[in-house]
């Protein structure tokens, strides 16, 4: 369900047309449904869009102070 959501994500945003961003989420997605401590914090429909957008946000943040490449490394990390 959440890689065929991902796939889905934003159409017509090509940030999210790219395979390495598209498998960055669904990752960050699989750590959150392993990390959740009950059934009601599981992965439910519309959370791959919140995940998406915090990982946008995340992601511009650091390009717009210039990371280093490792700094990049983390933006996974740091969205989940």
């Amino acid at each position: 369900v959440i890689q065929q959501d991902v796939e889905r994500l934003f159409p017509g945003a090509s940030f999210f047309a790219r395979e390495k961003v598209r498998d960055s989420v669904v990752r960050v997605l699989l750590t959150w449904v392993e990390a959740s401590p009950s059934d009601e914090m599981r992965y439910k429909q519309g959370l791959h869009e919140i995940a998406a957008t915090l990982y946008y946000v995340v992601h511009a943040d650091a390009e717009s102070r210039r990371a280093k490449a490792c700094e990049m490394v983390f933006v996974e990390h740091d969205t989940f």
